[in-house]
């Protein structure tokens, strides 16, 4: 008999970034801001973001948050993952994980609520059979109009793989 895989420890918001790519992306967001609450998609500059690139993911917001879909994907999250899910939406990788589901909606849901960065660390869960590791992740609000939040800005750092 096999021993019980171990569970993933919920997510857990905290008040700060710690790693130091979140804090540099947090800062960057702030000033791209400006006045509003968030700063659109094409305030946000690529070339100024070039060393966090490959840790960034984008979602856009459907239907005022029942569903989002993966915009973009950077190569450090899909190599992670194992996979590019650039162009799915979050009902077609976890519509039948119920729990994975609504786990992976909760921060996202909790940005659209706040209309405001939130920060979270934890352990992957989306992927059971790659093993739990620990990541922490930075997720900002940004929106077109200056009233509504269509896409959410995304960084995740893993920890490095055990040796």
């Amino acid at each position: 008999m096999q021993p019980a895989s171990p569970s993933p420890r919920q997510i857990e918001i905290i008040g700060q970034p710690l790693t130091p790519a979140i804090r540099r992306l947090a800062a960057y967001w702030q000033q791209a801001r400006g006045g509003a609450f968030a700063p659109s998609r094409h305030a946000v500059d690529p070339a100024a973001l070039k060393p966090e690139l490959p840790h960034l993911f984008m979602l856009d917001v459907i239907d005022g948050g029942a569903d989002f879909r993966y915009r973009l994907v950077g190569t450090e999250v899909a190599a992670f993952s194992g996979r590019d899910v650039t162009g799915k939406t979050f009902g077609e990788l976890y519509g039948e994980q119920p729990e994975v589901l609504a786990q992976a909606r909760a921060v996202f849901v909790r940005v659209l609520e706040t209309r405001a960065p939130v920060y979270a660390r934890g352990q992957v869960f989306w992927l059971a059979e790659r093993g739990y590791r620990d990541y922490e992740g930075g997720y900002f609000p940004l929106s077109r109009d200056g009233a509504a939040i269509d896409i959410i800005l995304c960084l995740v750092s893993f920890t490095p793989t055990p040796a």
